[in-house]
């Protein structure tokens, strides 16, 4: 492949990357990021738009999935007695 060169990828062949692109999300997210190029793909398929950055695009879901959602803290420390109402 030519140095540069971007190459579809996706399950409608409309995912450009390059190389370097793909390497980096191939060893960034092993597990995922297969998905998220599919996923990519069918969107832009489906709803006809484009974005002006591909590997922009699939990195920045990648990275807001991943962060760990924070759950809500349930630190309740008063005390009731057994018979008393809340």
């Amino acid at each position: 492949m030519r140095e540069n060169a971007r190459c579809c990828f996706g399950q409608y062949q409309n995912v450009f990357l390059l190389d370097n692109e793909l390497t980096d999300l191939q060893s960034t997210y092993p597990g995922q990021y297969e998905d998220y190029i599919n996923r990519l793909s069918a969107y832009m398929a489906s709803s006809g738009k484009h974005y002006a950055n591909h590997y922009a695009t699939i990195r920045k879901w990648l990275d807001e999935d991943s962060k760990s959602k924070p759950g809500k803290n349930y630190d309740y420390t008063e005390t009731y007695e057994e018979e008393e109402c809340l």
